[in-house]
């Protein structure tokens, strides 16, 4: 069950969250923390100066030079857990190639956005996939197809046909975009981001293990660590209590801190973090809150199903919704201090979907996609739900431990350690446990 965290009442997250910075300053100051990130040719793929990949838990690009495989993300691997992320920065326009190349050869088959592509007025990510449903888009090695789109309240799913044009082989991949997150901020429910954990994990969940890991979420806002951090760690939470496992959340985001240094940033995303867990768990065994928590003001919700089930098609409001506006040419990268970003406040009920305050109240299909059909994700009438994903047949599981570039191994012949992978010298996620 739920440990908490150090201090007691009300001050535990106060003194909570004074921890979390002075770590971050201490890793900062670690020689060579940062050493490929910053390496000159490195430094324009940093969207921010001040947003690095920490070097033992650096993710490498596969099949390139070794002064070549940087990329702003790293593996975080919760402990105790059967899921493990990759935590990367949002994709710019000369990342792409690398982005794809991550999710590729690692054999991801999710990846969660959290951020919007504009937020008030900022380029916060740059598209790395079609616009338009039925578009396909060539980033580097890779062609994109966009398959299908389609609204599930605060959320949205994308079905993606993935090709690698080095070998001309395909494979779906989902990718879940939270639409109701502001930057700096937190969402004004979390019930809807629960529910998408649970559609995630069921989709994630279908693929095989490898050294008793499922294959690694792609997970990314504009930096890759607030949004970033707030929801893996409530996903953390809420798996060790399907386990059976206690656990501590100041705990959690040490561990998430370590991994990747500047998770969860702010007070408001900490509180987030109890609020949300705390109340999925009173959810689940219908008790009441602990009274020296209760007074943090746990947003309301409605029933919801378990594990990824949704709401029946009768309870879902239907009809077209509005379709995004393309966002113009991409803007000149201008790496910058994350956090000297502004802060402007979201309305409640508003949407940062274009900035429209009805487009994330309703559910439906976008952009031509098929009638949503309260589907668990990953089934499909009648057929085995293995092969089925949001847009129908998905195609069979990759082996993740088959060699699928030049130079590259599978996990199970890596070296052991931190600081080792199938391109020489990283992380595996499987070997971080502590």
């Amino acid at each position: 069950g739920l440990k908490q965290g150090r201090g007691g009442g009300i001050c535990v997250f106060d003194g909570e969250c004074a921890e979390g910075p002075r770590h971050d300053y201490a890793v900062k100051g670690t020689p060579g923390e940062f050493q490929t990130a910053l390496l000159p040719h490195n430094i324009d793929k940093n969207r921010y100066d001040d947003v690095l990949a920490n070097e033992s838990t650096r993710c490498q690009v596969v099949g390139v030079r070794a002064q070549d495989d940087y990329i702003n993300a790293n593996f975080v691997d919760p402990e105790g857990t059967s899921t493990c992320f990759i935590c990367s920065q949002a994709p710019m326009t000369n990342t792409f190639n690398e982005f794809w190349n991550v999710v590729w050869y690692y054999g991801c088959r999710v990846i969660v956005m959290l951020c919007s592509e504009v937020e008030n007025g900022r380029t916060k990510c740059d598209r790395y996939w079609p616009q338009r449903v039925g578009d396909a888009e060539t980033y580097g090695d890779f062609c994109i197809i966009t398959v299908s789109e389609m609204r599930h309240g605060e959320y949205l799913t994308r079905t993606l046909d993935v090709t690698n044009a080095l070998n001309n082989e395909k494979r779906k991949v989902v990718q879940y975009h939270y639409l109701d997150w502001p930057d700096f901020g937190v969402p004004t429910n979390g019930a809807g981001m629960v529910d998408m954990l649970y559609s995630i994990e069921s989709v994630n969940t279908l693929f095989p293990k490898e050294d008793d890991r499922y294959p690694p979420i792609v997970t990314h806002c504009s930096a890759g660590i607030g949004r970033t951090g707030t929801l893996i760690a409530i996903q953390t939470a809420l798996e060790l209590f399907e386990l059976g496992k206690e656990f501590n959340i100041f705990q959690i985001v040490k561990q998430l801190k370590e991994e990747r240094t500047g998770m969860v940033q702010r007070k408001e995303q900490y509180m987030f973090i109890y609020n949300t867990t705390l109340q999925e768990l009173q959810r689940k065994i219908g008790s009441a809150l602990p009274p020296n928590l209760s007074q943090q003001g746990v947003p309301p919700t409605g029933p919801r199903g378990y594990m990824g089930e949704r709401p029946p098609p009768s309870q879902q409001p239907q009809g077209p919704q509005p379709q995004q506006q393309a966002q113009g040419p991409p803007q000149r990268h201008q790496p910058m201090k994350y956090g000297q970003m502004p802060r402007p406040g979201v309305p409640p009920g508003s949407s940062i979907l274009n900035g429209s305050p009805s487009a994330a109240n309703g559910n439906g299909p976008i952009s031509g996609s098929p009638q949503h059909t309260g589907q668990h994700l990953g089934q499909h009438p009648g057929q085995h739900p293995q092969m089925y994903g949001p847009a129908g047949p998905m195609v069979p599981p990759v082996a993740r431990g088959q060699p699928q570039a030049p130079g590259s191994r599978p996990a199970s012949q890596w070296p052991t350690g931190r600081g080792s992978g199938p391109n020489g010298p990283m992380s595996n996620p499987s070997q971080q446990r502590r």
